[in-house]
């Protein structure tokens, strides 16, 4: 019908934030009503994840597994939709520096360069068996891979579905 507005269930069962300085939920929220700002520096520890994989994770990928991990209830057959604008955009800026100066990229830099890098890292720590996708769309990145997962869950309602948003600067 014209002029009704559509609404769409949105089942949120847990989330998860981070960003250098806003590491908790209390945090967070301080952050939305502007009783504090986040930091510029920093990245998640992840002390779950083997310190060999760790070293070689860039910040993003580190917070993307970071809220993956918070949020992430241990269902095997989890549905996982990752969504980002760039993905790790300062391994690709290396890249393509390196390439400039006449210098082949590492492979491990480009293989942990491509956007479902971090969620590929993710799935396999968690040993997931359901299905994976990685979102760009430019600044409508979030919403589309918000389309995603509200289409997965459509699709399978009793399969969980993680939704991560990740983007560095």
């Amino acid at each position: 019908m014209p002029g009704r507005p559509l609404r769409i269930p949105l089942p949120v069962s847990a989330w998860s934030a981070w960003a250098p300085g806003l590491e908790t939920p209390d945090a967070w929220q301080a952050w939305a009503v502007g009783a504090c700002s986040g930091g510029h520096e920093g990245a998640p520890p992840l002390p779950f994840v083997e310190p060999l994989l760790r070293r070689r994770l860039g910040r993003m990928a580190r917070m993307a597994i970071q809220v993956a991990n918070e949020a992430f209830d241990n269902h095997p057959d989890t549905s996982v939709v990752f969504s980002s604008w760039h993905g790790d955009l300062q391994r690709t800026l290396g890249m393509l520096e390196a390439m400039a100066d006449g210098e082949m990229p590492s492979p491990t830099a480009f293989s942990l360069s491509v956007n479902n890098a971090s969620m590929g890292v993710f799935s396999i720590l968690k040993q997931l068996r359901g299905q994976s996708t990685a979102v760009s769309a430019g600044p409508d990145s979030f919403g589309y891979g918000l389309l995603e997962a509200l289409s997965r869950l459509h699709d399978c309602p009793d399969n969980p579905v993680l939704l991560v948003y990740a983007d560095d600067d």
